[in-house]
C-alpha cells in the first residue's frame, strides 16, 4: 500500500480547511492473480491493524494498450474507516 499525495498550502503546512477532520485515502497495489477485490471490500493492514475500504474497480489492470507493458499489478483506491 502507499500513500497519494496529499494537498498542502505553500511553505508545507494542511490547507486551512482540514482543522477539525481528515481523510486519509491511499492506493493499494496487489499482484495481478491475487484473489478478487471488490468496491466496498474491506481490507486490513497487518502493520498496524488501520481498516480501509475500497472506493472502486481495479485500474491499472490489463497491459498497456500502446507499449504493451505489462506491471503486473492492479491497484485500488482505498479510504481510512477506523
Amino acid at each position: 500500500m502507499y500513500w497519494q499525495n496529499i494537498p498542502t498550502e505553500p511553505g508545507g503546512t494542511y490547507p486551512a480547511t482540514a482543522r477539525d477532520s481528515a481523510t486519509l485515502l491511499g492506493t493499494l497495489a496487489v499482484p495481478r492473480d491475487s484473489a478478487e477485490i471488490r468496491q466496498s471490500d474491506q481490507v486490513r493492514r497487518e502493520a498496524t491493524g488501520e481498516v480501509y475500504q475500497v472506493l472502486g474497480p481495479a485500474q491499472w489492470d490489463q497491459v498497456h494498450p500502446m507499449t504493451g507493458w505489462d506491471t503486473g499489478y492492479k491497484t485500488y483506491s482505498v479510504k481510512a474507516v477506523s
